[in-house]
């Protein structure tokens, strides 16, 4: 937490040029508001309230929560993008071997990971727009 400290303080100095910062977070915030009890998903919106329930979701949580700081305190504009993943776990190997290509793709697609191409776009965006935002999540 302290190299996003760091970030967000160069951040507020460059800002004196226009600059904008898009934190990557992930929708491990979230956390056991996931959880829906009456069914099997449960629909995300800006106004639900993230409550992590492990460290890694603690981890991500703080520095939202330097960001939205940063942007009150010292009007730096930041945008959290809260993504879902976007890499390959090292587990998902075996899991990927045991089903044909296309299907494999098809399931890690809907259920575990983001495109990133998607991301990247994401963040291209969110750097665009900040500065119109102020802050986001």
């Amino acid at each position: 937490m302290v190299r996003h400290l760091r970030s967000l303080m160069r951040m507020t100095w460059r800002q004196q040029h226009g600059s904008s910062f898009v934190f990557t977070s992930s929708t491990t915030v979230f956390g056991d508001a996931l959880v829906d009890k009456t069914g099997p998903a449960t629909w995300i919106t800006e106004d639900v309230v993230s409550t992590p329930k492990n460290i890694y979701g603690v981890t991500k949580k703080a520095p939202e929560e330097m960001c939205q700081l940063f942007h009150r305190n010292k009007g730096l504009n930041v945008v959290v993008l809260r993504t879902s993943r976007f890499f390959l776990e090292d587990d998902d190997e075996a899991h990927a071997v045991a089903y044909e290509d296309m299907n494999a793709k098809t399931t890690e697609f809907l259920y575990r990971r983001a495109d990133i191409q998607d991301i990247v776009d994401a963040h291209v965006l969110a750097l665009e727009k900040a500065p119109l935002l102020g802050f986001a999540r």
